[in-house]
């Protein structure tokens, strides 16, 4: 890709931008959110055209116009936002994305379990083909996507942050699977912002910031550090201070139990309390309960038994931006505002004081580091870091007392995740000066990112098939909390621990 321009009304996303992968590679490319990262890829795929530039694929120049251009160039892409038909099964969904494998208007059923088990036996991927799109949890459907791209077999696989909301085992598949790829001669190209994934498993790297590249290099020859300086432009600073001390408690679940469905996945007995000044982390695997047992402590669903006791007002940040955070075609400030409507400082009345409210955006744009053109501008333009950033300034700030939290920082890159757990310290009452007026709030932070747990959780469980796993906070390690999130048996506690906590 050679000299790429692409202006969005007025808004520079890509200037000059070039880009060079090689069959047999592993590519990460990487930048801060908005430094167009994904509409450089966009462009490869052919979603959106350049204003400017040339590519070639294979070393032939082609004109991507539309996606099939690039199908038929043999590129394909897993992007961050699914493309999937929910109310549709998982077979039917790989199906539309395989016609070419049927005749006429019948969808080839008998091709594509084919060459699911092929799949499945070759790279170990798999999901049940028969369940609906809808009841998948948002692991389950990333892997829907990555065996849609599979089934094409193209040459180029570009994959936008494929592993945000995959669980430790799952992402080491991943990263196997993008080897065998690049083994069989394949180019892949993955877009993330885990700068550890990118020392791992790429052969080189592209660095770009604010739509030029700034650095080309390989693995052998940088380190994270050096990476994150180039990415955002100075050192990422300390690390996220543990709490000293704990308040009284704010939330309580006790013998919580919700019953299993074709839908919703069963509960049993869950035990949790959340102090002030504490964040209490969940590992697990998606899929043992996590969405419902968020949704209890949100005061979002009711469970079938035992007692919920929450303050009168939480925050809650979902994993899934696009069907449950934002709305596309909302501004900015009416997506914030959707959480301004019980809070009397923006109300006269019914009526929502939106001069007030426009200042009070405009105050958390700047905080939040979200880039964008405006208050006004609507969500669906942003890259995805940066609505995830809108989402985090609204539930952090909607309630002071207890923030549930899954995956909040996927999407973002070192710099946003690093402000992100700034404004959570000061939730939480660390290292902030107050006026006494204020008391600490308190953190649920659900998440599949095993590092993540470990790095900023006071207390860490484990959710196993629907029930709860305490861990031993000085006993926690990768190993340790990755075998419960395996096979939820306490047992392991007792096996022997290789790897440092993380703490």
């Amino acid at each position: 890709m050679e000299k790429i321009g692409k202006n969005f009304e007025g808004k520079q996303a890509l200037d000059n931008a070039q880009f060079v992968a090689f069959p047999g590679e592993v590519h990460a490319l990487i930048g801060e959110n908005g430094a167009g990262k994904t509409t450089l890829m966009r462009i490869l795929s052919a979603l959106i055209s350049p204003d400017s530039g040339s590519i070639k694929v294979l070393g032939k120049e082609v004109r991507l116009a539309v996606p099939s251009d690039a199908r038929q160039a043999g590129v394909g892409m897993v992007h961050q936002e699914f493309l999937l038909i929910p109310a549709q099964t998982v077979l039917e969904n790989l199906c539309l994305g395989n016609r070419f494998a049927g005749t006429g208007g019948i969808l080839p059923r008998r091709y594509v379990r084919k060459k699911l088990q092929e799949l499945k036996d070759e790279v170990g991927l798999s999901v049940e083909e028969d369940r609906l799109v809808e009841d998948l949890s948002v692991s389950e459907r990333q892997k829907v996507e990555i065996l849609k791209l599979l089934l094409r077999n193209p040459e180029v696989l570009i994959f936008d942050e494929p592993t945000s909301v995959l669980a430790p085992k799952e992402i080491s598949d991943l990263m196997a699977l993008f080897r065998i790829l690049a083994s069989d001669g394949k180019t892949v190209i993955f877009i993330t912002h885990k700068l550890n994934e990118v020392m791992v498993a790429s052969d080189r790297i592209t660095v770009l910031k604010q739509g030029k590249v700034v650095c080309r290099t390989v693995p052998s020859a940088t380190d994270t550090e050096t990476l994150s300086k180039v990415m955002v432009g100075r050192e990422m600073g300390q690390r996220f201070k543990k709490a000293v001390s704990r308040g009284d408690t704010i939330a309580r679940i006790t013998s919580v139990q919700l019953l299993g469905t074709e839908k919703n996945k069963k509960l049993v007995d869950l035990d949790l309390v959340v102090q002030r000044g504490e964040m209490v982390g969940i590992a697990g695997i998606e899929g043992n309960g996590q969405e419902e047992l968020a949704e209890i402590l949100s005061g979002l669903r009711v469970p079938d038994a035992g007692t919920v006791v929450l303050p009168d007002e939480v925050g809650f940040i979902p994993d899934d931006r696009g069907g449950q955070a934002v709305i596309g075609h909302f501004s900015i400030l009416e997506n914030i505002a959707l959480g301004l409507v019980n809070d009397r400082r923006f109300r006269f009345g019914p009526a929502m004081l939106w001069v007030k409210i426009g200042q009070y955006v405009k105050d958390l744009i700047l905080s939040y580091g979200i880039r964008s053109e405006g208050p006004h501008e609507q969500v669906r333009h942003l890259s995805g870091g940066n609505q995830q950033k809108v989402v985090l300034a609204r539930e952090l700030q909607r309630s002071e007392d207890l923030l549930v939290a899954r995956n909040p920082t996927q999407g973002l890159d070192v710099r946003a995740s690093r402000d992100f757990y700034q404004q959570i310290s000061r939730f939480l009452g660390r290292g902030v000066e107050t006026d006494g007026a204020g008391q600490p709030g308190g953190v649920v932070l659900i998440s599949s990112d095993l590092d993540e747990i470990l790095r900023f959780s006071d207390e860490i469980y484990v959710l196993y098939d629907g029930s709860l796993i305490s861990v031993n906070r000085e006993q926690a390690s990768r190993g340790l909390v990755g075998r419960l999130m395996l096979t939820g048996d306490r047992e392991d506690e007792a096996l022997p621990v290789e790897e440092d906590s993380g703490s």
